[in-house]
């Protein structure tokens, strides 16, 4: 008489209950982190940020970002300017899914939670429906904690010290800190000139590099591409946005003077001045004037240019 073989049964049956088990702790996971829940919000939903920090002196310093119409970050107050990608990541990363280890329910008296004057006011712009915002109050007694609150619900939470941070940078941090970004294939033409001499054009010709101006050189593509990455070398250490200072700088009279045209359409210049051992820029895309306190920064321009005049004819 043959045996049956149950083994192919029992192992479904066990597959089964360890299954239901998998989804009941899943499911129970799932609930216990909804309970702790502060925000859920997609990076495509938000659209802006108005920050409003007060300072132990109760000095007030507003900051505001937006989308603008390409869909790139920038800054719009107190000042106008490109935004750093890595600092505006920061601030949306913990939106999209924001938890809390503790919340207080039935708050009578904000002031216990410094909350009744906050010391920070993040409100974060939608795409769709009303704004959120996010308020800070007194670092609560779990370590590295903060008691905030979400404007119209009455339950106190805490928000990790880091989240509050990323939340509320500083506007140096939020500023984009690299004076050009911009790659070798999206340069068609490089015009370069120092003080007031002689002017240098390059042109992208049949995906080969020529100078075309004073004279006629070719194949001068290692030239174009290392004064693009010395470019993109550029770093901002300090900010000044008032443009009537340009003659202060020697930004009326610089050193150097940079144009690039693009393959889409575009262009924009470059001028810096040398002071001492800083460098003062001025890009024609941001309205405001950088320095960089690097002495050997435009190193790579001069040796550009050198390489070029030993190619005179």
């Amino acid at each position: 008489m043959r045996r049956k073989n149950y083994s192919t049964p029992i192992l479904a049956v066990i597959a089964i209950i360890l299954g239901l088990i998998a989804w009941w702790l899943m499911a129970t996971q799932e609930t216990a982190v909804n309970k702790n829940l502060v925000l859920k919000l997609s990076e495509t939903e938000i659209i802006g940020f108005d920050i409003v920090k007060t300072e132990e002196n109760q000095k007030i310093e507003k900051i505001s970002v937006q989308r603008d119409s390409g869909n790139d970050w920038i800054i719009t107050a107190p000042v106008s300017d490109i935004t750093d990608p890595e600092t505006i990541s920061l601030m949306i990363t913990p939106l999209k899914w924001l938890t809390t280890p503790s919340i207080i329910k039935d708050v009578s008296d904000l002031s216990e939670f410094g909350l009744d004057r906050p010391s920070l006011s993040v409100t974060i712009k939608l795409q769709k429906g009303n704004p959120v915002t996010i308020n800070f109050g007194a670092e609560s007694p779990i370590p590295e904690m903060y008691y905030a609150q979400v404007a119209g619900r009455s339950e106190v939470v805490v928000i990790d010290k880091d989240i509050k941070n990323n939340l509320s940078p500083k506007l140096s941090y939020l500023r984009e800190r690299k004076v050009v970004k911009v790659t070798r294939e999206q340069v068609k033409e490089l015009i370069v000139a120092k003080g007031r001499e002689q002017v240098y054009r390059m042109v992208n010709h049949n995906g080969g590099w020529l100078l075309i101006e004073p004279y006629r050189v070719e194949r001068v593509a290692n030239v174009v591409n290392a004064i693009i990455d010395g470019l993109n070398t550029l770093w901002t250490h300090e900010n000044d946005d008032d443009l009537d200072n340009l003659s202060k700088y020697g930004l009326d009279q610089p050193d150097y003077r940079i144009e690039l045209k693009l393959t889409d359409g575009k262009s924009f210049s470059l001028i810096a001045n040398k002071i001492g051992n800083d460098y003062y820029m001025l890009n024609s895309l941001r309205p405001t004037i950088i320095r960089q306190k690097n002495p050997e920064a435009f190193n790579f321009l001069e040796t550009g240019i050198q390489d070029l005049l030993k190619r005179k004819p």
